[in-house]
Formats: structure tokens, C-alpha cells, sequence
């Protein structure tokens, strides 16, 4: 046997035995053996991911994991997760994915690996009705009190747009959203579908609102580094989502139609 063919042989045979390897280490592959979607989210992103009266699970992201699971004839496993504990636990293995309206963000990707977007976002600034006519620039002073969302990319916005104002981070979006109707902050930033809710549900008549996204998120899911058959999965799940209308169809249902709000509020 000449050496030319040795070469190639011994080639395909570390090339193979790399490929069985690397596809059994899939996320993808555990995923189908073991007939479960573990994902990992916070609670409380309207209308993303909540809890209805009866502690239900419900909103578009979870929709999505269940047609996604359905495809491919799995369980979705929800996992709820403190959000400054979530990129920690999906790196530790305690779930496949976070699908969890989180915006990629350049800091983020350095630990996780994003999938193409599913939706577009932005951050919302609401703010006390005596502030209605005044710009965020005339805010930026140290008696003004911005509420912001912690760890989230609504208190790195804020905290670009307000220098000199005072930053209070919430770890409860409710906790924030109470002390903007009692008074106890002069504004907040936060995702702009959960303001947008927030407004027609409890805030109408109560705060100023122009419902304008003051910053552009695109939002995705997010999967451990290094698994390009699991990312190339999901990426091609969410072509089909977004073309066949299915995207178009969830949108529709839980951010510009309110007969799901009576199961929440």
C-alpha cells in the first residue's frame, strides 16, 4: 500500500472517529435520546415567559419551545432560573438552552454562543406624569431616580443615558412597576413589549408613556459554546418558524391582542 493512500486512509478513519464523538457530545443527540427540551428562563418578561392565576406557565417564548419540542417529538422541560444565575447554569449544564427574551449583547456572547434572532426589541422609558414634557437629558440630574431591570440590558441603557441621576436596579420587574405608580421613582427602563403591557393593564392615566424604543435587541436563544450540530438545529427550527407564519401567528396572540390578559392580571 503506498504511502499516499496510508495517509488517506488514516485521515478518514480520525475524521470519522472525530465525527461519531463530537455528534454523540451534541446537545442536539441528548436532546433525542432522552426525549427532553430542558429550558432555562426568569419568569415575569411579559409576554414572553409568566405565570397565569392558576401558576401556569405561559407566553410567546414558551409557545415557540413547544413547537419546536413538538417537531421533533420531545418534552419541553421549563426551568425557572434568577436571571444573575442563568448564563452560570446553562455553562454548568443544568439546562439545553435559555430561551428567555434575552437580547444578545457583545458581553453575553463572550460566555454563550447566540442563534439567530426570533424577534426584535428594545428598551421603553416610562416615566411620572409631571415628567410627561421633559427630555431625558433634562432628567439626567442627582435628585432623579431611574428604576432599571438588574443585570438586564434596560440598567446598561439607563445607566448610558443618566450620568448624574440615581440608578435603582430591581431584581422584580413588579417590585419596579410599584414604585413607579406610588411615586417612589421618577421613571424606569425596561423591554418595551413588557412596558407596552404594563401601560394598557396598569400604568394608563397613572404614568407618561410614548411607547418609542430608545435602543434596538435583538433577541435569541442562547446555547453553551462549541455545539455547532445543536446551533445549526436551532437556526434552521427558526427559518421555518419565522416563514411558515407560525412567528407571525404568536405575535399577533400575545403582543397585540389582550385576550390573554385576564389569565394573568
Amino acid at each position: 500500500m503506498n504511502k499516499v493512500l496510508l495517509y488517506a486512509l488514516a485521515t478518514l478513519s480520525i475524521l470519522g472517529a472525530f465525527t461519531l464523538t463530537y455528534a454523540g457530545d451534541s446537545t442536539l443527540t441528548k436532546i433525542v435520546q432522552t426525549k427532553e427540551l430542558k429550558v432555562g428562563m426568569e419568569l415575569g418578561c411579559i409576554p414572553f415567559e409568566m405565570k397565569d392565576k392558576h401558576g401556569n406557565i405561559i407566553g410567546f417564548d414558551i409557545d415557540l419551545v413547544k413547537d419546536m419540542a413538538k417537531a421533533i417529538n420531545v418534552k419541553p422541560i421549563f426551568i425557572p432560573t434568577d436571571w444573575d444565575g442563568i448564563i452560570p447554569s446553562l455553562i454548568t449544564g443544568k439546562f439545553d438552552m435559555i430561551v428567555s427574551c434575552m437580547a444578545i449583547t457583545p458581553e453575553r456572547n463572550t460566555q454563550v454562543n447566540y442563534t439567530d434572532a426570533y424577534l426584535d426589541s428594545g428598551i421603553s422609558f416610562v416615566k411620572q406624569l409631571k415628567h410627561k414634557e421633559t427630555t431625558i437629558k433634562d432628567l439626567d440630574k442627582s435628585t432623579t431616580i431611574i428604576g432599571a431591570k438588574l443585570g438586564e440590558t434596560s440598567e446598561l441603557v439607563a445607566r448610558k443615558l443618566f450620568k448624574k441621576a440615581k440608578i435603582m436596579t430591581y431584581d422584580s420587574v413588579d417590585a419596579m412597576n410599584m414604585d413607579a405608580l406610588t411615586n417612589k421613582i421618577d421613571g424606569f427602563m425596561y423591554d418595551k413589549p413588557g412596558n407596552d403591557i404594563f401601560m394598557l393593564t396598569k400604568g394608563k392615566d397613572k404614568l407618561s408613556y410614548d411607547g418609542k424604543a430608545i435602543s434596538y435587541e435583538p433577541i435569541a436563544i442562547a446555547i453553551r459554546k462549541g455545539d455547532p450540530d445543536f446551533m445549526n438545529f436551532l437556526n434552521n427550527y427558526l427559518k421555518i418558524f419565522i416563514k411558515d407564519g407560525t412567528q407571525e401567528k404568536l405575535y399577533d396572540y400575545w403582543f397585540k391582542n389582550s385576550d390573554w390578559h385576564k389569565k394573568v392580571f
